[in-house]
């Protein structure tokens, strides 16, 4: 029987892949922790329905230690983090700290079951678009350099933690400690996802389903000339879809990006929202505020993981459907 642990299982992405795990292999098990400072214990509810007591949740006021190491794990999937710009911002170092703290817990823990005779779990470690910083040449590509902000930047603290992590991992699979995989998650999005977190669709989501305006932030130069950022969008399932193809044919010690879909600007991500929904919205402009200012663009390239055989399978629209019917549901 396959065993696996996911760590931030009750997140956004966690509680997606968590059902995934199970309705793909009706024999295996997942141990899910999350100590839900960010994540939602009902967010768990279609994977207990798809797992039953094949779920095995850990309860959150416990550490991932009290999760049973007598017997082998196939994977570790490490998602949690403190995520959200906005609470990256609120939080500064200690969300380098916290996630760091964390980091360092799986990792003892998969050299734990080492120790006990196991064989060493494949660890698929949920790294960060964010650590490719500021890069002019698009797509991205996991070999090239990145460029981050200056470490005095509050926001730069996550990319810097993500990419110490990587290094950290990377290092110990290359030593033989570890079996360590690294996935540069771009922007996910779908049900579940957090509206406070500060996420550019569920927000516009959120607002087109009230005929509320559509905010799109821009940044003016010295001339008055309007730039806006340009992102291409995941569906959380396919994110997920890609965790699990890591997990059985990713190779060890190396980094994949998981992204797809069209280069969009803000202003076509609204006109997309409000075409998929049929909202009244309008669209307006808003300075954007120094203190969130990110990379204007971030297109990944993700030939490598699909070197794996993994596909997309969803559109942008599909995303915004289903959080739609997310929101609707919840009464967000």
């Amino acid at each position: 029987m396959k065993r696996y642990l996911v760590t931030g299982a009750a997140g956004f992405i966690g509680s997606h892949l968590c059902r995934q795990l199970l309705e793909a292999d009706p024999a295996c098990q997942v141990h899910a922790f999350d100590d839900l400072s960010g994540g939602k214990a009902a967010n768990l509810d279609a994977a207990r329905e798809a797992g039953g007591a094949r779920l095995r949740v850990v309860s959150p006021d416990v550490g991932i230690w009290h999760v049973k190491r007598d017997e082998p794990f196939s994977a570790v999937f490490h998602l949690a983090a403190v995520v959200g710009v906005r609470r990256v911002l609120a939080l500064g170092v200690r969300a380098f700290e916290q996630n760091q703290r964390i980091t360092d817990d799986v990792v003892d823990w998969c050299r734990s079951l080492v120790d006990r005779g196991h064989p060493a779990p494949r660890l698929v470690y949920t790294s960060s678009s964010e650590v490719y910083g500021d890069v002019s040449t698009q797509p991205l590509r996991e070999d090239m350099p990145v460029v981050l902000d200056p470490p005095t930047s509050v926001r730069a603290c996550y990319a810097y933690e993500k990419a110490a992590a990587e290094s950290h991992l990377l290092g110990l699979s290359a030593a033989g400690d570890l079996s360590c995989v690294v996935a540069r998650l771009f922007n996910t999005v779908g049900p579940r996802q957090n509206l406070n977190y500060g996420a550019v669709l569920s927000a516009m989501v959120s607002r087109a389903l009230r005929n509320e305006s559509l905010e799109v932030f821009v940044e003016r130069d010295p001339f008055d000339l309007v730039a806006t950022t340009t992102r291409s969008f995941i569906h959380v399932e396919d994110t997920a879809a890609a965790l699990r193809a890591l997990a059985e044919r990713g190779e060890v010690g190396q980094v994949y990006n998981v992204g797809c879909g069209a280069e969009l600007t803000m202003h076509d991500l609204a006109r997309k929202v409000k075409a998929t929904l049929g909202s009244s919205s309008a669209v307006v402009e808003v300075e954007q505020p120094t203190d969130v200012r990110g990379c204007r663009r971030r297109v990944p390239d993700p030939s490598k993981l699909m070197g794996l055989g993994w596909r997309p399978l969803k559109r942008t629209e599909d995303a915004i459907l289903d959080l739609a019917g997310y929101l609707r549901e919840k009464g967000a």
